[in-house]
């Protein structure tokens, strides 16, 4: 049965899907103060509200379903209803479903049952961010006119300078360990542990380094390519999912389009995305999510990642501002070699976003207008 919704709310609204009217009421209690609710115990219903409705903006179904499961119901809303955030309930049993739902993009996120309200409402309020921003047909930040020359050799400079500390720091680890044994199994462990956290660093600075370089090295690097940023950014969000699983931490890529040109050189815009993505997973709590949206206008193509953190960034965050200052300092130097430009703004859900804006290849914008 349908519950009615609460009309003093926002115009957009969230669909929530369960077989447990006893749930459903619940939520209706911790949730109608802040958002604006529809409620049924039919998945075959929700999708005839959605038909009807055109301001539902979010859906959240249960994962067990007598007639139609969770992730079957949210497959069929991306067919028929692209635009709008799909999230998906489930109990322990099933997070490797969710997830691999949500890396062959039939759901964006998945929360796990019981979800207190402080997670559920901080997800809501990002699906709906993402939502908004996905669906306002313009995109206010343009790249710059014409391409200016990065300054590689500052770039590669100033990363040799960072690498040397990590290395320092391991050279004198190392030469201390056999000390560092003899005190004891726990000092031993924080000095392996700090090894590795070094290492992992001059890994990171390492890559950086090869990455740059590659740049400058590159004989045509003035010249404009054509890239095809969705296949791109899912091919990066793939990789990422690696080094996220590992703090159980979960990516989704949308897009209303199944192919977007933009004037881009794809070793570049690749880089760039990799090393947001890493920061991204760098800054994010164990368990939180990582949206990734592409839309288009008539002359622009934008590609947003938005942290959906429920708490604030890792403590090592703030103790390696340094590195991820250094990783967004090169995102930039590699837009202005390509001519699109880069942005981060603060999320009113919590959390950064980056977004890059970048020229349609020529024939599309054409093609658009």
């Amino acid at each position: 049965m349908t519950q009615p919704h609460n009309n003093n709310k926002s115009v957009h609204k969230v669909l929530f899907v369960d077989d447990e009217q006893r749930l459903l009421s619940a939520l209706r209690r911790r949730l109608a103060n802040a958002f604006s609710l529809v409620m049924t115990t039919d998945p075959n219903e929700a999708l005839e509200i959605l038909a009807r409705e055109d301001d539902i903006a979010v859906i959240v179904a249960d994962m067990q379903m007598p007639e139609m499961n969770g992730i079957e119901l949210l497959k069929r809303v991306k067919t028929e209803f692209p635009g709008v955030r799909r999230i998906m309930l489930t109990g322990n049993a099933d997070q490797e479903t969710a997830i691999d739902a949500i890396n062959q993009g039939e759901v964006m996120r998945f929360l796990q049952k019981p979800c207190d309200t402080e997670d559920l409402t901080a997800a809501l309020n990002h699906a709906l961010e993402d939502y908004e921003y996905e669906n306002d047909g313009s995109i206010k930040a343009s790249p710059p006119s014409t391409p200016t020359a990065p300054d590689t050799a500052a770039a590669l400079d100033e990363l040799t300078n960072h690498l040397y500390t990590p290395l320092k720091n391991l050279h004198q680890l190392a030469t201390n360990l056999e000390t560092t044994a003899s005190a004891g199994r726990e000092k031993l462990t924080e000095a392996l542990e700090s090894i590795q956290e070094q290492s992992e660093r001059a890994s990171a600075l390492a890559r950086m380094l090869i990455a740059v370089k590659t740049i400058e090295a590159e004989p045509d690097r003035h010249q404009s390519k054509t890239v095809d940023a969705i296949a791109l950014v899912h091919e990066e969000a793939e990789r990422a999912r690696e080094r996220a699983g590992l703090k159980k931490v979960t990516l989704s890529v949308d897009t209303l389009r199944r192919r977007l040109s933009v004037s881009a050189r794809d070793t570049e815009l690749r880089f760039a995305m990799r090393e947001l993505l890493t920061t991204s997973i760098s800054r994010v709590q164990r368990g939180d999510h990582i949206s990734i949206v592409i839309k288009s206008d008539g002359e622009h193509a934008a590609i947003r990642v938005a942290e959906a953190a429920t708490k604030a960034p890792d403590a090592g965050f703030e103790a390696d501002q340094e590195k991820l200052d250094l990783a967004l300092a090169i995102v930039r130097t590699v837009a202005q070699s390509n001519n699109f430009s880069f942005d981060i703004s603060a999320q009113k859900s919590g959390g950064c976003a980056a977004t890059l804006t970048l020229l349609r290849a020529p024939e599309e914008a054409s093609q658009a207008a």
